[in-house]
């Protein structure tokens, strides 16, 4: 486990993340990175959605698990919504996994 969330959903998503990502890439070309990498600078005003994913992931102890997983899914809703400015589709393929982890 990664703090509380299990370290195979994790990846799991990860990978399926990659893969969607790939796609998008074969369809659309490298636009689709520099677009991602304008929507996502590395310095930006306030935390990074790395950073705030990192904050949670580092004050695990100190939150209940419903609380983590609130922030997280915030985190990526956020991210989500980003990805579908360039590139339409990244919500409905979230949507399909409807928050459930396949380690259940």
């Amino acid at each position: 486990m990664l703090g509380k969330i299990d370290a195979y959903d994790y990846h799991w998503y990860q990978s399926m993340f990659i893969q969607r990502a790939n796609r998008v890439v074969e369809n659309r070309g490298t636009d689709f990175i520099h677009e991602a990498q304008k929507l996502f600078p590395a310095e930006s005003p306030g935390k990074t959605l790395s950073q705030k994913t990192e904050a949670v992931y580092n004050n695990m102890d100190s939150m209940s698990e419903k609380e983590a997983a609130r922030r997280l899914k915030k985190i990526n809703g956020e991210l989500i919504s980003r990805l579908e400015e360039i590139a339409p589709g990244f919500k409905a393929w979230a949507d399909g996994f409807s928050g459930e982890g396949k380690s259940k």
